[in-house]
């Protein structure tokens, strides 16, 4: 799954007509925004138990439906001064940037793959991913049917792809076996270490995602995406650790306070010390797209295997 840019050769006729390549590009990006602002708002109603499919679109803080004018992607923010209409709230910057990095996301897909089954593939996964990390920043969570729906898609394009190539069963194999390869490990290092600190190491959330993922790659890859999600994960928490320097700390009120308060204002503490890993994971993943099977390739050339 996902070769280093094997399918470049496919948009080499669209760069003979500049002004084609570029309409496309621009249309993907357009795509690429009202999908971010979807998988943004899905997300969203995920985490606050809200249907995905049913119910009109509305304002985080005042409830208030939206109109058409104000889902429009890019545009409704920057019209709004990045308020809304009703109420005057900000509305946070993420979903902004949700749209502008989905818009990125999925130009690079086409760019890195072209017009082919393995693009759309890559499509689909992205979209997971994308959701995965805007619920995990909103909640810490790693929703379990967004989990469902990466398996039951990698099955579809595997059984696809198997029965085109006639691979099936060597296609499914490989797939099962980049699923656990990392996934069952991890899982195992993560009881132990669980059980050795006497705490949560890792969620299992995370550790769900990674076996989803595994399920796209060759257990080579999924390693590697591994090794660069810490590095991601790092950079994440030193920003986080610098944001946390500028912010005014949360101070727990003293016995006068209700139970209530006391309990919340102990949550948002302890929430300033959570890092989301899904994104991080994601961002790996994402790498390893395009570079994963090049690096792969290249370090075990240095061994002769």
């Amino acid at each position: 799954m996902l070769p280093v840019f094997e399918t470049f050769g496919n948009l080499n006729y669209l760069k003979d007509s500049t002004g084609t390549f570029i309409y496309i590009l621009c249309v993907v990006a357009l795509f690429g925004m009202c999908m971010g602002s979807f998988l943004n708002c899905a997300a969203w109603r995920i985490v606050h138990e809200e249907s995905v499919l049913h119910g009109r679109s509305h304002c985080a803080k005042c409830n208030h439906p939206l109109g058409f004018f104000d889902l429009i992607p890019l545009f409704s923010y920057v019209c709004l001064g990045g308020k809304c209409r009703y109420c005057g709230q900000k509305i946070a910057f993420r979903y902004l940037l949700a749209e502008l990095l989905s818009a990125a996301v999925f130009v690079s897909i086409l760019v890195g793959f072209g017009f082919t089954l393995m693009a759309l593939e890559a499509a689909f996964l992205a979209a997971i991913l994308l959701c995965i990390s805007f619920a995990d920043l909103e909640d810490y969570l790693v929703p379990d049917r967004l989990i469902i729906a990466g398996i039951a898609g990698r099955l579809v394009f595997v059984i696809t792809s198997g029965i085109l190539e006639h691979s099936l069963w060597k296609d499914l194999l490989n797939t099962v076996i980049g699923g656990f390869a990392v996934a069952l490990p991890l899982y195992l290092l993560v009881i132990i270490a669980d059980k050795v600190m006497d705490k949560e190491t890792m969620g299992g959330g995370d550790i769900k995602m990674i076996f989803m993922i595994g399920l796209y790659f060759r257990w080579q890859c999924s390693l590697f995406i591994m090794i660069v999600a810490c590095i991601f994960g790092m950079i994440f928490g030193i920003v986080n650790n610098a944001r946390q320097k500028d912010a005014e700390p949360i101070e727990v009120p003293d016995a006068s306070a209700s139970t209530e308060e006391i309990l919340a204002a102990i949550e948002a503490k302890e929430e300033q010390k959570l890092i989301p890993f899904g994104p991080s994971i994601a961002a790996g993943t994402w790498v390893a797209m395009f570079f994963g099977s090049f690096v792969v390739d290249w370090y075990q050339s240095l061994f002769n295997f």
